[in-house]
């Protein structure tokens, strides 16, 4: 429960950094913006698991996702428990919700239009940089519908992402590559 609480702080306090897009924890409300504004309804289903919070600080907090997302997106946040919790004492709207896109996993990603229409969905998070996983966002919000000049990226903002995309993952080690075999002989 400190842990709900903690993770439903985080997120006003995010909302409220200048330009940061509001996360809403209304389903009606958030589907209400999305019609208005004829928008993709993003439902964030998160817990306070170590794919959650990086999913957060990489790509949530990241100026390619902000841009993207005034533009384009009504967001909505949902506490989920942690795997093998109980759910018992869940908001009515969460259960419903979980059931309805049949969450399992967190964090898990729903993205609907403006009429409340499933378009796709995103499961976990594995490190892809904002910019990756913006894009997937948008390909899916973006099923049906005439590409605009409010859905194109900003460069120079994405760029500074793509720079500093993966600071907080641990890093890769470099494949080794093998020696090219010489043809005429089978030497390498």
């Amino acid at each position: 429960m400190k842990r709900t609480i903690a993770l439903l702080l985080f997120g006003l306090v995010a909302a409220a950094v200048a330009g940061s897009p509001s996360w809403r924890t209304d389903y009606k409300d958030a589907m209400t913006y999305a019609q208005k504004d004829n928008k993709a309804l993003l439902i964030l289903f998160t817990s306070g698991n170590d794919a959650c919070n990086q999913l957060q600080q990489n790509v949530f907090a990241s100026k390619t996702f902000i841009y993207y997302a005034n533009e384009n997106l009504s967001l909505m946040q949902v506490i989920c428990p942690e795997p093998g919790k109980a759910t018992d004492d869940l908001p009515k709207q969460t259960k419903t919700l979980m059931k309805k896109f049949n969450v399992t996993t967190c964090p898990f990603m729903v993205i609907l239009d403006f009429k409340g229409n499933l378009l796709g969905t995103l499961s976990g998070y594995s490190g892809k940089s904002a910019r990756d996983v913006t894009e997937s966002i948008r390909a899916i919000a973006l099923k049906g519908k005439k590409i605009t000049s409010k859905d194109k990226y900003n460069k120079k903002e994405d760029a500074q992402d793509l720079k500093n995309a993966g600071k907080n993952m641990p890093k890769k080690k470099d494949a080794k590559k093998k020696p090219a075999k010489n043809k005429k002989n089978g030497q390498k």
